[in-house]
Formats: C-alpha cells, structure tokens, sequence
C-alpha cells in the first residue's frame, strides 16, 4: 500500500494547517497510508518552502532573525578577540531577542481567520478552503486594510 501526503498548499486544506501549527502532529498531512516520520518532516519543510516562496515571511520574524545573525556575529568577533565591549554588545543582543520572544503571544491562524472574514464579508470553511486561496484572501484583506487606512489619513 503507498503513502500519499498533502504535496501543495494549493491542495492542503487550511484546517490541515491550523492543525499541525496548533499540535505541531505532522500526521494531518497524511491523506493515506503509513508514512515514517522522516517522510512527514521532509513533506512538512516542502509544504513550508512553498508557503514562503509564495506568500513570503512576516516582517517581524525578519527582524528577529536578522538580531540574531548580528548577535551570532558578535558572539565570534568576541571570540576571536576577547574584548569586553564587544561580549557586552553581544549578551545585549541576545538580552533583546530573548525579550521579544518572551513577550510576544501566541500567533493564532483561528483569530486571524476571523478577522479576515469580517473584512471579506463571507465566512472561510477550513475544510474546502486551501491553504494557498487562505493566504492568497488574506493578501486582499491586508491590501483593502491598507487601502482604508491612507484614505483615512
């Protein structure tokens, strides 16, 4: 019997994805079949290029990332040369990431889900909606939010 695994967003209903984000199962993606967990990693990481090729990461989680190549950096320049300031400069770093992190809340797909259905006007069945025309809708919504907010000001 053969395994057969989500392999698209554009197939992979969003309720799949709610799911895996909130329990981190990577069992949802498993349409048939006994798939070895390193198949279901592997499938995952394939989903999750695709997402980001198409939709692209969100701006917070760049400047988080790019703190942390700074502090990295630092952390071996310090290395080589023992310099005080720059461990300061470095533990600093690592100081800020560990307070965004800490005190951000938990990203919650439902919620945002709701909040783009109220600017939408129509009500997103996570079973028949994909994962790619979820994200494709939210595009909309940010860009009509956008929109709203220059003629606002």
């Amino acid at each position: 019997m053969g395994v057969e695994l989500y392999t698209t967003i554009k197939k992979t209903p969003l309720s799949v994805w709610i799911d895996i984000h909130d329990s981190n199962d990577l069992t949802g993606l498993i349409i048939k079949g006994k798939p070895d967990e390193a198949q279901l990693l592997i499938q995952w990481f394939i989903l999750s290029d695709e997402f980001i090729e198409c939709f692209g990461l969100p701006e917070q989680f760049i400047d988080l990332l790019e703190t942390k190549r700074e502090a990295c950096i630092k952390m071996a320049q310090y290395c080589q040369s023992l310099d005080r300031f720059t461990e300061f400069e470095a533990r600093m770093m690592l100081k800020q990431i560990t307070a965004e992190t800490t005190g951000v809340t938990s990203f919650s797909i439902t919620e945002e889900k709701g909040y783009i259905e109220e600017s939408i006007g129509f009500w997103l069945d996570p079973e028949k909606i994909t994962v790619f025309e979820y994200y494709s809708k939210k595009k909309q919504a940010e860009r009509k939010w956008q929109t709203q907010s220059k003629e606002t000001t």
